[in-house]
């Protein structure tokens, strides 16, 4: 195919019109016939409603419609059906199921409503074998619809008819449909019938014509495996989730970019964290329209604990600023708690007890109900109030809500959560200097995470364990290893510890502070820091200096706090006696 110069071309353009004038709409026509042939849909619909052929354009963009949804071209579809005239599309039941796909698939809830109420209004009372099959599948997209809004209540239902044996549908509708179910299974916590689920799926995925739904079941399959504390076969999963995306779709494409999240986050938890934020820095280009919550939490929460590692505080705080305009936006309460978790840990991380309070007093009261959404958003806020309280002195009550936690985690079999919940309870315990307590609420979760492998749930929680964790280190080399507690291999000890010390940032919110069996180790002040510590010498306030340099008072506490760290003192004022004797300031 020529191209020409967009001068030239307007040139040809204008003498076709002197010359030819009668020619042009045939030409037009001949034109999108062309392009439709050679797969270049959007040239195709562009000289179709060039020739004055609307109908035809429509025409052209619904026998395609589908197979982008399936090939994570929503947002190209969605482009070209605003090239149509508005009317057209209306009375296309097909085309509008189309449109409710990739509306729902971006996490546009409202558009996605209203085209599926278009495919009913359009198929009205039909009974023949086309309109029954569209309005079944206007059942799966509305199950679609409430998953991608947190909502379970009636999505099996809406799909069950798709999950028979040898079903009788096209693969499409039965692969999302075990999809749905297998979310669905995951919130309630049969995480071993999501996994047999997507293994009895896999033909379907394999037969769809694009990768997005096989994408999304080996994402569920992961999450459940995850719960459940078996990161090998979840890091499996998300792998062949990322490779099929990427090898079907493109390496840039949304599915490759939402399997990107989940992949990111468990590199995160191993230590990876340079792996981690390139995987999940590309799902955040999608912002609101990263998939359902699990996609968006990862990306916010994870994404913002790494830019605090990199000692970009900015970029942290701006990250859960994000997330919580996004939560809003789509109506996510659990997206929501998860980001305001976050927000509390940091707040507290840098002592401000006041901004911590804020964050909480707009939780409102903790949230009832027994399904997984509704208990992973309580447990959220009861981890809040708890780190609330532990921070103000009520270690008992923080102690009583997170038992609750754990209580509530272990009747469900919910393994990771029941782990998370043991750590956080061993480290307010921790706080208070019962180390006795704190040793035999802590190993337990110890020799479960050592054989999963996980790393930063263990390292994130609460830096009063860190001391602990390298006394047991000690014990394990020695030899002295408690005689009535389960042991803890010394090498994930060690690696536990590495990972704290590897830390690029020290005293940053949601990490470990410094390393416990080095306690007074030396690190170099960064360039941001050194400037900081400059106009805390020329007698500036913390006020001052924010607005001097364009910042937070939050982040110049941030990089205080880190200031202090490094230099192993206690007050603002002592940092800079001590960058003196270093010869940092001179």
């Amino acid at each position: 195919m020529v191209r020409y110069h967009h001068l030239f071309a307007g040139y040809l353009r204008k003498r076709l019109e002197r010359d030819h004038a009668d020619r042009i709409v045939t030409l037009h026509r001949t034109a999108s016939a062309w392009f439709a042939d050679h797969g270049l849909l959007s040239e195709a619909v562009t000289h179709a409603l060039a020739a004055g052929n609307d109908t035809g354009a429509v025409d052209l963009v619904e026998r395609q419609a589908m197979h982008m949804v399936e090939h994570s071209r929503m947002a190209t579809l969605l482009g070209l059906v605003n090239k149509l005239p508005t009317e057209l599309p209306l009375g296309r039941p097909k085309l509008q199921i189309a449109i409710a796909w990739a509306n729902c698939l971006l996490q546009r809830a409202r558009p996605a409503q209203t085209a599926l109420d278009h495919v009913r209004a359009a198929i009205g009372s039909a009974t023949d074998e086309e309109s029954v099959d569209l309005l079944g599948e206007a059942d799966v997209l509305q199950a679609c619809i409430d998953i991608y809004g947190d909502r379970i209540d009636r999505a099996a239902a809406l799909v069950d008819r798709y999950l028979v044996p040898d079903p009788p549908y096209r693969s499409w509708l039965v692969a999302v449909s075990a999809n749905i179910r297998a979310f669905v299974d995951i919130h309630t916590f049969r995480y071993g019938t999501a996994q047999e689920r997507q293994r009895w799926a896999n033909p379907f995925h394999a037969t769809t014509t694009g990768p997005f739904a096989g994408v999304y079941g080996r994402c569920f399959a992961g999450l459940a495996a995850l719960a459940q504390l078996n990161l090998v076969g979840a890091q499996r999963l998300y792998e062949e989730a990322v490779a099929l995306a990427r090898g079907s779709a493109g390496q840039h494409s949304h599915a490759a970019r939402l399997a990107g999240a989940l992949l990111g986050r468990l590199h995160y938890e191993r230590g990876d964290a340079d792996t981690a934020e390139r995987l999940l820095e590309g799902c955040h280009e999608l912002g609101a329209e990263s998939g359902v919550a699990e996609f968006l939490i990862a990306t916010f929460t994870t994404l913002a604990r790494i830019k605090a590692l990199r000692g970009d505080p900015e970029k942290a705080w701006s990250l859960l600023d994000e997330g919580h305009e996004a939560a809003t936006q789509l109506a996510l309460p659990r997206l929501a708690a998860a980001v305001d978790d976050e927000r509390v840990r940091m707040h507290l991380a840098l002592g401000d007890v006041g901004r911590a309070e804020s964050v909480l007093a707009r939780q409102g009261e903790v949230p009832r109900g027994y399904d997984g959404i509704t208990m992973a958003v309580r447990h959220h806020h009861l981890g809040m109030r708890a780190q609330l309280l532990s921070a103000k002195g009520d270690h008992d009550g923080a102690r009583s809500l997170l038992t609750d936690v754990l209580d509530e985690s272990r009747a469900v079999g919910w393994r990771y959560a029941k782990t998370i919940a043991r750590i956080d309870l061993a480290g307010v315990h921790a706080v208070v200097g019962d180390t006795a307590t704190a040793v035999r609420t802590l190993v337990p979760a110890l020799v479960v995470s050592a054989q999963a492998g996980l790393i930063r749930s263990v390292v994130d929680r609460s830096p009063a364990l860190l001391k602990i964790i390298a006394d047991l280190r000690d014990a394990a080399r020695c030899r002295r290893w408690p005689a009535d507690l389960p042991e803890v291999p010394f090498d994930y000890l060690s690696r536990l510890l590495a990972t704290a010390r590897s830390t690029v940032q020290p005293g940053t919110p949601a990490v470990i502070v410094g390393c416990a069996d080095h306690p007074g180790a030396e690190e170099p002040l960064n360039a941001r820091e050194i400037e900081i510590l400059r106009l805390v010498d020329l007698g500036l306030s913390n006020k001052e200096i924010a607005r001097k340099l364009g910042v937070t008072i939050n982040t110049v506490k941030w990089y205080l706090k880190n200031i202090c760290t490094k230099l192993g003192v206690a007050r603002r004022t002592e940092s800079v006696r001590e960058a003196r004797r270093r010869h940092i300031l001179t």
